[in-house]
């Protein structure tokens, strides 16, 4: 079995989820059993699902009409197709977590990504921010993650630096800012809250006019 054909079942599974015909549970199971007989010549992710899930032809048709249309927008090549799509849903990682261990570890092995859904932030996530380090590229600013209650670092690019590349304009103070920032959050400091006014936004503002 050639990868980009794993790979274009694998995108079979991902867009099942997606558009909603099967359950995460139902396509961890296939996807175990079509694991198991992929060497084989009728191996095929989408006749398990339609087995385990009692897919409509209607719905088998959206699925391979949505992996066409990924691995087409990829030039062809599967892998591509499922890496800009950002990986497997996370739903479908967990799912084989209850029972495929060795399935997962075969897809970690063949580097696929995880999925999962972005969440909103509080506002007082992040406060305390401190410019740490300024350069060509940015600005790198200290802050205290109230939730971790541990200090962070963030680099702000300026949007001018991105199209320049890495290598102009740096600053050593901007290029070990990060690194000592983070490294200075011992254990014995991890107790102490700094607490500042300033916000994310308020620093954003700062940078966009230097």
């Amino acid at each position: 079995m050639s990868t980009n054909m794993e790979f274009r079942e694998l995108l079979a599974a991902d867009a099942a989820l997606m558009l909603g015909v099967a359950e995460a549970h139902d396509v961890a199971a296939a996807l175990q059993r079509y694991w198991a007989k992929r060497e084989g010549t009728e191996a095929s992710l989408l006749s398990e699902l339609a087995h385990i899930a009692r897919l409509s032809p209607d719905a088998l048709t959206r699925i391979r009409a949505e992996v066409e249309r990924l691995v087409g927008e990829a030039g062809g090549d599967a892998k591509v197709a499922l890496t800009r799509h950002g990986g497997l849903d996370r739903s479908l990682h967990v799912a084989l977590g209850q029972g495929g261990a060795n399935l997962t570890h075969a897809l970690s092995v063949l580097g696929i990504q995880i999925r999962a859904p972005l969440r909103a932030l509080p506002p007082d996530r992040y406060v305390g921010f401190e410019a740490a380090g300024i350069g060509g590229m940015g600005v790198v600013y200290a802050a205290l993650d109230t939730e971790m209650n541990r200090n962070v670092a963030f680099k702000m690019v300026r949007p001018h630096a991105e199209r320049r590349g890495p290598r102009h304009g740096r600053d050593p103070t901007e290029r070990h800012a990060a690194g000592a920032v983070l490294s200075a959050c011992s254990p014995a400091s991890r107790g102490r809250k700094r607490v500042c006014g300033s916000t994310s936004n308020d620093r954003l503002r700062t940078l966009s006019a230097l």
